[in-house]
């Protein structure tokens, strides 16, 4: 089973200090994504929310100095939160976003202290 979801995700999920600004359906919610992928996220909140709501995200990564916005809609609801999916983005902008999670993860690997570099320089080693 685990194969198949990881067949189907076609984005990396990282597991990332998010802060998370978010309208989904008549709620505002603050709060830190669980997880994050280019393809959505888990918002955890307490918040009784519905599937199938329109969102509106603005996500705070760790060291990018600009917040990102992101429509989407919630997929499905749990106890501690809500999965939201992204839609209407280019594949040029999942490509991007990308990049930024990647850029992300890499920061805080590193003590996220300093400002990050441009990965047009960097090669990413396993």
């Amino acid at each position: 089973m685990e194969d198949i979801l990881q067949e189907k995700r076609k984005c990396h999920r990282y597991q990332l200090p998010v802060n998370v600004d978010a309208v989904i359906g008549d709620r505002l919610i603050k709060s830190t994504a669980r997880d994050i992928s280019c393809a959505g996220l888990f918002l955890t909140t307490r918040s009784n929310l519905q599937v199938d709501s329109e969102a509106c995200v603005v996500v705070s990564l760790p060291g990018r100095h600009l917040p990102i916005k992101l429509k989407g809609k919630s997929v499905r609801v749990e106890l501690d939160g809500v999965a939201v999916q992204f839609h209407g983005i280019s594949p040029y902008f999942v490509e991007n976003l990308s990049e930024e999670l990647e850029r992300a993860a890499v920061h805080l690997q590193f003590g996220g202290s300093l400002p990050l570099p441009r990965t047009e320089n960097l090669v990413f080693r396993p």
